[in-house]
């Protein structure tokens, strides 16, 4: 093992030590001694090696320096003790012997080490020619003269004499030549050996840096200096200090003077670059070298995409804005897009806000299963422009439980002061609910959330039915112990227990939310479902529109006849390939008692409390897509069965409202003459909510319980709606929005 001893000094100038008369007259050994002492003059107290180990250095011998880096002069590093060497030159320490850098010693005649001269200075126990004493002892001369080590009357020139020795003279250190460059014990003018070893020498103002070098090695912080000149960063108080990005230089690894690089700030235009990362545009032309203005067909400038999106630029005087996204863009907030709307799942620029976050109901729409191998889903507020009016399109899907609960986590359960802000603002949302829901049904809308209160947004979302009347008793909603529901809008258990009682399901319901947020949604008034496409930057859909995308056909798939059936869901069992035939059980079909009928059921079949497995995600049945195509060559899914749709209510039809969901609702009077029905032997009361005057809303398409576009005995004649009041909520009945078509 070897002490490797090497440190940075700051030895005398090269200036000459000035000394006293007495001490001038002591003559020093001539500069034309034919070579160097090997060791003191003095007996007895030779100087100790430096070195750890005591085996005479052969334990420090390693492998021969054969790398492709090298070492040495002419390289960047010095060799360590035991590489191959050429000449003390090439070694750390300064010793090169039998070709193996050795560790330094203080008896070996040669400056090595951190020795200041031949064997003193440093870490030696003996001081050079020109260093501080206290003692005769201490100095290599054995000479100590006003507390300076003097040279003994021989040395002619050098440090302690008056003359500095010329190129060619005998020398102990640096500091004894004209040139402060003494190698091999000469003095010599500075080569590349002397920029290499580690002492500062050779006019160089730091060790190997500074002085001559200033053009190419400038010093690093701490080493000593003139100017600036001879640092990388600036001089101060004779020292080098750490570069910084305002020092009027290019160091520090920047491309130009205080700017570019991984310290500085960027680059303005014209300012050097080697990379788009040094420019404040993130852009570098590489054929100059020099940073420009945001480039064309090119991602820069804090853009989100391609010369769109972003920030912008806005600092040191330069400002730039790119036009916001296009749809399908990529984008990190709302105002990249010229839409508004970023998703914040897929981080590009979307039209619909329903689709902005989450994944269940929002991206889940397509073929196959959330997780199937199979699957190819999409957004599910994927939109197609209509045939006849492209200007106008139609949602590719049904609208899913998921959308829905995005449009009340972001309204909240104020439904009906929501709407009169946006109608009293005139905001284009505003325009779209004032001719989409009737003045007088407007306070028919949910403002609260509290299941006990009257025409409460739990009910309204699907909980149970308000008019339960119309059609028939709670319309396939309600999901109590004791009824046939499907409702597809998940809501907590204790919502359940403060509208059922003692017939709510214990646990609330049968599967977790996330599996009845990817279906389609039902149980919802006309008002609530317009109130969504609005928000949604939509409306509801005409019945034209609708026609539209069905196509001439009898089926919006065709021509093909089915008997009553064969709903939606038996267009999969009609074709065994179909990989999601295992989906569908085959069971009894309770209209008909058919065996051969088959039933779409996930994720299970359900029980009598929850039929909502029943109800597929959209776009689950790819054989439900109509022949009539958006110029893009895509159709639109479930229009033949799933959900019958609600459309934009007409100007004819009236009806009243009867709210049997709550009786005793604060301000509530039972209207048993007015508000009456009888099922199963029970009678029923309920609040008259509106006398007359509720608008028809019109349904169009089947639904997957088998309400078919044709007559049961006479299938075949093609698209066909139903109306009811706007009231109404069924367990088959969905949505759809129609909107302008997004550029």
């Amino acid at each position: 093992m070897s002490l490797r001893v090497l440190r940075p000094r700051f030895p005398l100038a090269p200036a000459l030590i000035a000394f006293g008369a007495t001490a001038l007259a002591i003559v020093a050994c001539s500069g034309g001694d034919a070579g160097p002492p090997a060791t003191d003059d003095a007996g007895g107290d030779a100087a100790p090696i430096i070195d750890s180990g005591s085996d005479a250095d052969t334990a420090d011998v390693g492998p021969a320096d054969t790398g492709p880096g090298g070492c040495g002069v002419g390289f960047s590093a010095k060799c360590d003790v035991g590489e191959v060497c050429g000449s003390d030159a090439d070694c750390a320490l300064g010793n090169c012997v039998g070709s193996v850098c050795k560790s330094a010693s203080c008896t070996d005649g040669k400056r090595d080490g951190d020795e200041v001269g031949v064997d003193c200075g440093g870490v030696c126990p003996q001081k050079c020619d020109g260093e501080a004493c206290a003692a005769d002892g201490a100095c290599k001369s054995r000479i100590c003269l006003n507390l300076v080590c003097a040279p003994k009357g021989t040395k002619t020139c050098g440090v302690g004499t008056a003359t500095p020795c010329v190129n060619g003279l005998l020398c102990e250190q640096d500091n004894d030549c004209a040139s402060v460059y003494c190698a091999g014990n000469l003095c010599s003018a500075p080569d590349a050996a002397a920029h290499q070893d580690g002492r500062s020498n050779a006019g160089e103002t730091g060790v190997d840096c500074g002085g001559t070098l200033r053009a190419t090695t400038p010093c690093a912080a701490g080493q000593a200096c003139v100017s600036s000149n001879d640092c990388t960063g600036l001089c101060t108080n004779n020292r080098c200090v750490a570069p910084t990005s305002a020092d009027g230089k290019k160091n520090n690894g920047e491309s130009d003077v205080d700017c570019g690089g991984p310290n500085a700030p960027t680059c303005l235009i014209g300012g050097t670059c080697t990379k788009a990362a040094d420019c404040l545009t993130s852009a570098c032309l590489a054929a100059t070298g020099k940073c420009t203005a945001p480039q064309a067909g090119v991602k820069d400038a804090n853009e989100t995409d391609i010369d769109c999106g972003g920030p912008g630029i806005h600092e040191r005087g330069y400002n730039y804005d790119a036009p916001r996204c296009a749809l399908a863009k990529g984008c990190s907030a709302n105002t990249d897009c010229g839409s508004g709307i970023c998703s914040q799942t897929q981080k590009v620029c979307i039209f619909a806000p329903s689709c902005a976050n989450g994944s269940a109901g929002i991206s889940t729409c397509g073929r196959g299963e959330v997780g199937a191998a199979n699957a190819t889903h999409e957004s599910c507020c994927s939109t197609l422009p209509l045939p006849a009016t492209p200007a106008v399109s139609l949602d590719k899907y049904e609208l899913t439980s998921g959308r829905m609960r995005q449009f009340i986590a972001a309204v909240g359960p104020d439904i009906r002061g929501w709407v009169a802000a946006q109608i009293a603002a005139n905001t284009s949302t505003g325009q779209v609910l004032n001719s989409q829901i009737p003045a007088n049904l407007r306070d028919m809308l949910p403002n609260t959330a509290n299941p006990s209160a009257p025409l409460n947004l739990p009910i309204q979302l699907g909980a149970t039915t308000m008019d339960s009347n119309r059609p028939s008793m709670v319309q396939g909603c309600y999901v109590g112990k004791t009824a046939y529901g499907a409702s597809t809008y998940w809501q907590p258990e204790a919502v359940y227990q403060a509208l059922y009682g003692a017939d709510s399901r214990p646990g609330g319901r049968l599967y977790p939310q996330a599996e009845y947020d990817v279906k389609s949604m039902n149980c919802a008034p006309y008002w609530m479902y317009a109130a969504f496409c609005a928000w949604d930057g939509g409306r509801l859909p005409t019945e034209t529109e609708f026609r539209d995308a069905w196509g001439a056909t009898n089926y919006p798939w065709g021509t093909a006849a089915f008997t009553f059936k064969s709903r939606k869901t038996d267009l999969i069992a009609a074709f065994p390939a179909e990989p999601d035939a295992t989906l569908y059980e085959k069971t009894v079909n309770w209209f008909n008692n058919d065996p051969a009928a088959r039933w779409y059921h996930y994720p299970g079949f359900g029980d009598p409390a929850d039929l909502s497995g029943y109800i597929s995600a959209p776009g689950r049945f790819p054989l439900d897509i109509t022949t009539k195509r958006a110029a893009n060559g895509q159709g639109w899914m479930d229009l033949g069965a799933n959900m019958m749709e609600i459309s934009a209510i007409q100007a004819f039809g009236s009806d009243r409202f009867c709210d049997y969901s709550i009786t005793n609702g604060p301000g509530d009077v039972v209207n048993p003459g007015a508000c009456t029905f009888t099922a199963n032997g029970q009678t029923t009361y309920g609040v008259l909510r509106k006398a007359s005057g509720v608008q028809t809303a019109y349904w169009a398409g089947g639904s997957w319980e088998g309400h078919t576009n044709f007559d049961h005995n006479n299938p075949g004649f093609g698209f066909r709606s139903y109306g009811f009041g706007a009231q109404t909520q069924y367990g088959k009945l969905g949505a759809r929005c129609a909107r302008p078509t997004p550029q």
